[in-house]
């Protein structure tokens, strides 16, 4: 049996085990006998967004994108990123409410709209560890569409409710708006939107209504206590 000859600038992918010109291959310098990678274009890029959506890949990605944000966007010319790659991924990666955030979004079979998305807690602030939330892209924008119209109180799931001077709160569940009450404060309403997260076994939609929370029973204390 004659031994077929590989056609001149070609190579065989170490991953999919083709053989394709040189040209189906990024550059590598490194690599001194062919000068490219050992995997195909189609491969490495099958890769790379297997990575991207892996629990530490997403968190990559998230900062990578507020960092371009910054950069290539005018309204953000005075914003900064006061965190490293490294530092968000420690904090979130075993964040409880990130990890559910990221398990429904995977089960979903990866929708667009249940994304991580990273927001300013205060869209006056930077880019902080202790002023951003990971949010879907769904109650990201949501977000930012009530606030576009001036009727966001900075909680998700609150609304103002107009005449009466409260706030009404919901929750998005399996597709359906669930109304959970209506409150004298938009804190109040956020507290009862994240009791209603728990309740449901779904990820709570603001987190730090709580530490506001705790912060105001203990001015309470103090001045009973005084």
């Amino acid at each position: 049996m004659k031994h077929l000859k590989r056609p001149i600038n070609t190579k065989a992918c170490s991953v999919c085990k083709k053989i394709k010109p040189f040209a189906s291959f990024y550059k590598d310098k490194n690599n001194t006998t062919t000068g490219r990678r050992s995997n195909c274009i189609d491969c490495c890029n099958k890769q790379e967004r297997i990575q991207r959506k892996s629990l530490e890949g997403c968190l990559r990605r998230l900062s990578i994108w507020s960092r371009e944000r910054v950069r290539k966007d005018k309204r953000y010319k005075n914003v900064k990123v006061l965190f490293t790659t490294e530092e968000l991924i420690n904090k979130y990666k075993n964040d409880f409410n990130y990890m559910k955030l990221y398990k429904e979004w995977k089960a979903s079979g990866y929708q667009n709209a249940l994304s991580p998305t990273l927001d300013r807690i205060d869209n006056t602030g930077h880019y902080s560890l202790d002023n951003i939330q990971i949010l879907t892209l769904r109650d990201n924008s949501s977000k930012r569409n009530h606030e576009a119209v001036g009727d966001m109180t900075r909680y998700i799931g609150v609304l103002p409710s107009r005449p009466a001077g409260k706030f009404t709160a919901h929750v998005k569940f399996k597709g359906k708006k669930i109304h959970v009450g209506t409150f004298p404060t938009a804190k109040e309403a956020a507290l009862a939107v994240n009791s209603k997260c728990e309740e449901l076994k779904i990820p709570i939609k603001n987190k730090f209504v709580n530490e506001d929370k705790t912060e105001k029973e203990s001015t309470k204390t103090k001045r009973a206590v005084g």
